[in-house]
């Protein structure tokens, strides 16, 4: 399958590899509009990196969008699950990743650490690389409780 979404909003397109769309996938709808509020927290608590670049932006008098990108990457699980990481802010302790089933429907979102770096997603396992304050990588295993069928699960 090819997983296709222009992260306007949580939508996702699915095709076929002959490019046949198979099915659409919906997300709740979410705020994804950037304001004064949002700007100012930005560019408070940001690296110092970052926020120089973010000040030289303003200071250009640069457009900036109307919204920011509702997800950054997907992953499929080994139940066929689509797992779609929400955009997140520098200052969030963690990720919230939106879960579809194999038939596209939302089945909810799921937290994991800021600092992770999803590489796998397993039937009761989440695998990735964690960075912690020293900028030192470290593989991670979570376990991953999907609660019981029908039901809502957590992780």
């Amino acid at each position: 399958m090819i997983y296709l979404g222009t992260a306007e909003r949580l939508d996702v397109q699915v095709y076929d590899r002959s490019g046949r769309l198979v099915r659409s996938m919906r997300g709740p709808a979410v705020d994804l509009s950037i304001d004064q509020a949002l700007v100012d927290r930005y560019a408070s608590d940001v690296p110092d990196a970052d926020a120089r670049y973010f000040a030289r932006i303003m200071e250009a008098g640069l457009e900036l969008p109307d919204g920011y990108a509702a997800y950054t990457d997907f992953r499929v699980d080994s139940d066929g699950n689509l797992w779609v990481q929400r955009f997140g802010f520098p200052w969030e302790a963690s990720s919230r990743w939106g879960v579809f089933s194999e038939d596209g429907a939302f089945l909810g979102h799921v937290e994991m650490p800021a600092s992770l770096t999803v590489h796998q997603i397993g039937a009761d396992w989440v695998i990735g690389v964690a960075t912690d304050e020293l900028d030192v990588e470290r593989v991670r295993l979570y376990r991953l409780d999907r609660g019981p069928p029908g039901g809502s699960g957590g992780s």
